[in-house]
């Protein structure tokens, strides 16, 4: 496992993409053949990193944004939220200003031996490393999950004091993937859910359907429309609505208002930004409105919450 500050030289990285890794370098790639687990913890300035075929990958910035692409779509990543690609996939990454990345390559080993652990009961004279089916994952992206994003602040705290233990930061990392996968694993329940015959037809719905929520995540201080989020899907009005409450259990405005609700409890408990700040950062005119809305859906007013957090 390895933790870099710094992005690998592109040239030579695509070679040992190519290469899978078979000519390792001292220190760094030196395990099986194929990508090795990666942890970058990147302060960069504007940089493009462009057609990377990389392993299951959990894109995430502590700072900053950046811009991920695929063949099939683009989504604007902002802290707080996390995107993942399978193995496999070529993608771009594109950081536009500057911005603090904590990206992780699951080593392909790695997530091997984790996945055959949930497959299968252990038994003495099994060879373990038996290679299962590739995992899939959706694109799109995820509200950061609280434990997550302790764990990653645990491993970046931890090597910057110098006292990261390998066995230590495997089980951490092991703890990313469970989180990871029972997230992904939530995906298929809610696709399962959805009026469609056909597994393909409802996996194409859902597909479309997160174009919206991903629209939502990267830009729930803005209005959004129905219509605008309707086209985004390539649904019309009505239908986008009826299928967005069954695939997500809630609907579109409802969804928007509990990613900003969550965000301004982040700023109120981390933050010293004062009430109207906060208000204008999740999209509300005034501080009246966030007040009343932030009551209506904790029971609590701002700064109550914020003297409560902080205890």
């Amino acid at each position: 496992m390895i933790i870099r500050h710094d992005f690998p030289d592109i040239i030579w990285l695509k070679k040992q993409i190519k290469e899978r890794f078979a000519s390792p370098v001292k220190g760094k790639f030196d395990g099986p053949k194929g990508w090795p687990t990666v942890l970058l913890n990147v302060k960069s300035r504007a940089s493009h990193r462009g057609g990377i075929k990389g392993p299951l990958s959990l894109f995430y910035n502590l700072n900053g944004q950046s811009r991920v692409s695929l063949a099939s779509k683009s989504v604007d990543l902002r802290p707080g939220f996390f995107f993942l690609t399978n193995a496999s996939q070529v993608y771009d990454l594109d950081i536009p200003t500057s911005a603090e990345t904590f990206n992780i390559h699951f080593g392909e080993q790695f997530l091997e031996e984790i996945l055959e652990s949930f497959r299968f009961p252990q038994k003495l004279d099994q060879d373990w490393r038996i290679k299962g089916t590739p995992y899939h994952v959706y694109n799109r992206l995820y509200p950061e999950n609280p434990l997550l994003h302790r764990l990653i602040l645990a491993i970046q705290t931890r090597e910057e004091e110098g006292f990261l233990d390998p066995l230590w930061l495997e089980e951490q990392l092991y703890n990313i993937l469970c989180i990871i996968l029972s997230i992904s694993h939530k995906d298929f329940d809610n696709i399962n859910k959805l009026p469609a015959m056909r597994t393909s037809s409802r996996e194409e719905i859902f597909r479309r359907l997160s174009l919206a929520a991903d629209l939502i995540y990267a830009h729930y201080d803005q209005a959004l429309s129905l219509e605008e989020l309707a086209q985004c899907s390539f649904f019309s009005k009505f239908h986008f609505l009826r299928l967005f409450k069954v695939a997500f259990g809630q609907s579109p405005h409802q969804f928007i208002t509990q990613v900003r609700i969550q965000k301004a409890k982040e700023w109120l408990e981390y933050t010293d930004w004062p009430i109207h700040l906060i208000a204008e950062s999740i999209g509300l005119e005034n501080t009246s409105s966030f007040s009343r809305l932030f009551r209506q859906r904790t029971s609590m007013y701002p700064t109550t919450f914020r003297s409560m957090s902080r205890k």
